[in-house]
């Protein structure tokens, strides 16, 4: 379970409230069912907060909500940030390894008693609409929680503040809006830079990079890592067991790649990664992962050729 707080906090006040909320971050340490918390700083002065708060089962956060401890913390806020805990959105979370995307909508609406049903195919319509636009990524959506939040929230996540801004801004999304006006008692927005993954499952329709692509940046990365094993670690290993060796040689290779390099690429390539990436930016993608390739391919040769480079199979 993983609640979201977003706190609007003025920028004259913004020491104060990093000194409170580091209070009560050793106040909710010690919570049942506490995982861990995350404090985000406003990327300009005025910006918003982000507080992320994880626990092991809703009961467990539930408790904490309820619980003198929170409260005692709460009646300490200082002058002009009564409301600093108040916009506090709860997603049914599972943890996501994927790349972090730059810019999420964090959206909290009210439904008028008795439209939920109405509201809930009205939303299923509305993130199949959303999913078309250029730039979208991925989104997930919370349903009201009895007795931890009355609120449904959709946080949606798009490649750039651009692309988020012509969606908010576009026709075809005023046009849903004006669909739902009256099952919606009250609303609100929340954008930040955060997008929460590492946090979340973006898993309401959003797509992972095709297999092609991901087979290819793994080839990008695991080239040179294998050439450099066999050039300056191979030497080394060759006189021991071919399954040690091998074993060696498979440690270094799937640490680098996968928890080093991988990471990296994946973020430079985010733009051509993303499912929603025009004809045009996958050939662009393409073509630059070729390119890649091709200059890998030269200094790896130029550096086997110059240590004088003997393949293990050919050494006595």
């Amino acid at each position: 379970m993983t609640a979201v707080l977003t706190v609007s906090v003025p920028a004259d006040q913004a020491s104060i409230y990093v000194a409170w909320q580091q209070q009560m971050n050793d106040a909710v340490a010690g919570a049942k069912g506490f995982i861990s918390t995350q404090v985000v700083d406003p990327d300009e002065p005025g910006d918003d907060f982000v507080v992320i708060y994880r626990f092991e089962t809703a009961a467990d956060l539930q408790h904490w909500m309820a619980s003198p401890e929170r409260k005692a913390r709460i009646d300490q806020l200082p002058p002009g940030l009564e409301a600093a805990d108040g916009t506090m959105k709860v997603i049914v979370g599972n943890v996501d390894d994927r790349v972090s995307q730059p810019v999420t909508a964090v959206i909290s609406v009210r439904v008028h008693p008795g439209r939920e049903d109405q509201y809930r195919l009205w939303q299923k319509r509305m993130t199949a609409v959303m999913s078309k636009q250029p730039g979208s990524i991925g989104w997930t959506v919370q349903e009201p929680i009895p007795g931890l939040q009355d609120d449904w929230v959709v946080m949606a996540r798009f490649d750039s503040e651009d692309d988020l801004a012509a969606w908010m801004t576009s026709d075809t999304r005023a046009q849903m809006l004006a669909e739902a006006e009256d099952m919606i008692d009250q609303s609100s927005t929340k954008k930040t830079r955060t997008s929460f993954d590492g946090w979340f499952r973006f898993n309401d329709g959003a797509k992972p990079p095709r297999a092609w692509q991901q087979s290819a940046l793994v080839l990008l990365v695991l080239f040179p890592i294998v050439m450099l094993e066999l050039v300056f670690v191979s030497p080394f290993t060759q006189r021991l067991d071919i399954s040690v060796a091998t074993f060696i040689g498979n440690t270094i290779s799937v640490a680098a790649t996968g928890f080093v390099l991988i990471p990296v690429a994946a973020r430079g390539f985010r733009w051509w990664l993303t499912p929603q990436a025009s004809a045009g930016r996958l050939w662009a993608g393409g073509l630059a992962i070729a390119a890649l390739y091709a200059v890998s391919i030269g200094v790896m040769a130029l550096l086997a050729a110059n240590v004088n480079f003997t393949p293990p199979f050919l050494l006595g």
